[in-house]
């Protein structure tokens, strides 16, 4: 069984990337600092400075659904940390190297996907070219190279740009997709799509999402029993692949495309066919959807592990994506072979609005890993400006506390709310947003909730919008780089998203896409437990002051939610307590949900969703809050008499929660219990 004292840390040889000393580990479980010559007294106000480590497998079996992430960060003011994953040595997809003469991969003549009669199919690749239109009309994607009924996708041999995809019927007519955007030495997204039931231009070509030219109109199957290739043993791709897709049976719309290359997947589809190259070492790769098909690499086809370098500690690497984590942010499983290491980026930056000139050296922050399939996590503690740890998900989850509240102000009722929660010393706080209002500054809420910064995330309300300061004090005090992400606690997974549809740069219809990505990472995970979701504005709540689903919320993500068994949706913005019964999606009628759970106990498998209502955090006193709204068969409890917050407290190991709004004299009411 692997465990984590087969995870090691190490520092690289330069700490700028490159070569991975095994003869500098950094410690598990103890302080360390991972930015050895690396001082953050030299951290001026506005720098940001970059260090590699690697963490490598040193057990005989390999790691399976591992996971890493930094937890809540440092507590220096105004300071940040992030990491990503080398962009040449990505964890998550792999990347297999072509030399451009005779290498590829062997996907072999499968009669139950490329090899049978196709009336529409559809294929995605990641390709890093790093040779075209040189004269060679260099492969990407073969199946039957240029025989009758064959398809292919290829670097034109002489126009700068253009990649084609071309398929020939049974007569050996050709036809083509084509475009001009292809660009070398970076990663580009490329989908090919097939579909004879389209009345026209049914063979297409899309790159990053934008489809190509075409006017082709194929009207006939293709059958054609042959081997598919990544590459070509002939005439070569050269450069790197990684993440192959492929649909037997659908055809890729724009909108589709699009969501294909800023999510990685298809939210209503799922590939029949899908080499992610997780192997990182050997000579075959693996399908993960049946896990039984292989693929061979022939040739001299070989693995990219080499990492990166960079300059000087100022100059910021290529990671995966694009994409800087924030802390708690966690990213897709991936598998980490026996003996193969990862190049893991760290970045630092220092955001100080107040000009204090340099930091000192004593932020803590802790690393945090999960292997779910092979191995059990292991708790930790965190390090000078670096440290390991561990999360014991579902198996090993011991009691909490969490309180949800929000519309906070900063008042004599606010202090009050928070001299409760001390008190009841939660292990978690979430904000459903409006915090400092217009009547007091950013600033000095965010000194009265300081103590709580190490343990509190948020949702963001209208009123942070509104503000003379904007949002941006608020992402700085909680660390975030975005306005809505998602995080585990103990055994539960929790999506914070940003309801404020109307302001700008907040889409809901892109949140629902990326909360779906988030939610299908965790679909098989027993360690996570609990599902639960939190944003500003009310789903539900007729007749209070507030409107009830006032961006078509509910619409959007209340049959999500029930489909992947998130328990609960907790929110503000109307300055009351209300709950409801367990609740499924009614499509005549969004804002009245059926009951399908109408009273406690509940389970957790029951597909309802329990709606809680708590802006109750102290901007109104008890007798100026809102009214409560229209009495309906769905409400359990309604409240507009007390501040305070909604809590859940964990028992029995996490499998029971027990639900109950606490008041600031540490009244409890409405106790429910629900049950995994």
């Amino acid at each position: 069984m692997v465990n984590f004292i087969d995870l090691k840390f190490y520092d690289s040889t330069s700490s700028l990337g490159g070569a991975i000393d095994t003869g500098d580990p950094i410690q598990t479980a103890t302080p360390n600092n991972l930015f050895i010559n690396f001082q953050r007294s030299e951290l001026i106000g506005g720098s940001t400075k970059y260090k590699c480590f690697y963490i490598k497998n040193e057990s005989a079996e390999d790691m399976a659904n591992f996971k890493i992430w930094i937890s809540k960060g440092t507590p220096l003011d105004y300071t940040f940390i992030n990491f990503g994953f080398d962009n040449q040595a990505s964890p998550f997809d792999g990347a297999v190297e072509f030399d451009g003469t005779n290498d590829y991969i062997d996907c072999t003549n499968d009669a139950t996907l490329w090899s049978k009669s196709l009336t529409k199919f559809s294929f995605a690749v990641w390709i890093y070219p790093t040779a075209g239109w040189d004269t060679n009309s260099r492969v990407i994607v073969s199946h039957g190279g240029t025989a009758s009924s064959s398809f292919r996708l290829y670097i034109s041999p002489t126009t700068t740009g253009r990649v084609i995809f071309e398929i020939k019927d049974s007569g050996g007519t050709v036809y083509t997709a084509r475009t001009n955007s292809l660009v070398l030495n970076e990663w580009n997204h490329v989908i090919c799509s097939y579909d004879n039931s389209l009345p026209n231009k049914n063979v297409r070509i899309y790159v990053a999402g934008v489809l190509g030219d075409t006017t082709a109109n194929l009207t006939s199957a293709i059958n054609l029993s042959a081997t598919l290739t990544l590459a070509d043993a002939t005439t070569d791709f050269k450069g790197y692949i990684k993440d192959f897709k492929f649909w037997d049976d659908q055809s890729i719309n724009e909108t589709e495309s699009v969501e294909l290359f800023s999510t990685n997947e298809l939210a209503n589809s799922a590939p029949a066919y899908h080499l992610q190259f997780g192997e990182r070492t050997g000579s075959t790769t693996k399908d993960v959807v049946t896990k039984t098909k292989v693929a061979t690499l022939t040739n001299g086809a070989s693995w990219k592990l080499s990492a990166q370098t960079i300059a000087d500690t100022f100059t910021e690497p290529d990671v995966y994506n694009d994409t800087w984590y924030v802390s708690q942010e966690i990213p897709r499983s991936f598998k980490l072979k026996s003996g193969n290491y990862v190049p893991i980026w760290v970045k630092v930056h220092a955001d100080d609005p107040e000009a204090k000139g340099v930091l000192d050296d004593f932020g803590i922050f802790t690393i945090n890993f999960d292997i779910t399939a092979t191995g059990t996590g292991s708790g930790g503690t965190g390090g000078t400006g670096g440290g390991t740890g561990g999360n014991t998900g579902g198996t090993g989850t011991t009691d909490y506390k969490i309180a949800f509240a929000g519309d906070w102000g900063n008042t004599g009722d606010t202090t009050d709310v928070i001299n409760m929660m001390k008190n009841q010393n939660y292990d978690l706080i979430i904000g459903v947003g409006d915090n400092a209002y217009d009547d007091s500054s950013a600033s000095s809420w965010t000194s009265k909730f300081s103590t709580f910064q190490s343990k509190f995330e948020s949702a963001f309300g209208n009123h942070e919008y509104e503000e003379s300061g904007g949002i941006s004090p608020y992402k700085n005090f909680f660390g975030y780089s975005k306005t809505y992400n998602s995080f585990r606690f103990q055994n539960c997974l929790i999506l914070i998203l940003d309801s404020n549809d109307d302001k700008s740069g907040v889409d809901l219809d892109e949140q629902r896409v990326w909360a779906k990505a988030e939610l299908d990472k965790y679909v098989a995970d027993t360690n996570v437990v609990w599902r639960i979701a939190v944003m500003h504005h009310p789903w539900f709540g007729e007749g209070a002051k507030h409107s009830e689903n006032e961006f078509d919320q509910v619409q959007k993500f209340h049959k999500l939610f029930t489909d992947y068994d998130v328990n609960f949706i907790y929110t503000g913005h109307n300055h009351h307590w209300q709950r409801s019964h367990g609740t499924s999606y009614n499509s005549a009628d969004p804002t009245a949900p059926n009951v399908v759970d109408g009273s406690t106990p509940y389970t957790r498998t029951d597909s309802g969703l329990i709606h809680i209502v708590s802006g109750t955090g102290g901007h109104d006193g008890p007798g100026s809050l809102y009214t409560n709204s229209d009495d309906a068969a769905f409400w359990a409890y309604r409240n507009k008499s007390n501040n305070g917050v909604h809590e859940l407290v964990a028992s029995n190991t996490g499998k029971t929660l027990t639900g109950r709004f606490r008041n600031v004299d540490n009244d409890v009411f409405d106790t429910f219990t629900i049950t995994a």
